[in-house]
């Protein structure tokens, strides 16, 4: 399966490239097909229906970020 497991740097970086190429190459295909539709399918936001998704949306985040912050002040053995 590995093969040639100490192959050069030049090979590792050849076999990198083309992972880099064919992922950037996939995701800009998807997008491509998926923005006619998204297109079509826009619809309005009106601010009497967007604004208390927003201030939920905004403490839900404050309260997160509040959490993880504590999280991270604890000393992991």
């Amino acid at each position: 399966m590995w093969g040639d497991a100490g192959g050069s740097v030049g090979t590792v970086q050849n076999i990198m490239g083309v992972l880099y190429s064919c992922t950037t190459f996939l995701g800009m295909f998807n997008m491509m097909s998926v923005m006619p539709i998204l297109g079509y399918e826009r619809s309005v936001m009106y601010r009497s229906v967007l604004l208390p998704h927003s201030f939920s949306s905004f403490f839900f985040i404050v309260f997160f970020v509040v959490v993880l912050f504590f999280l991270s002040r604890i000393s992991l053995w």
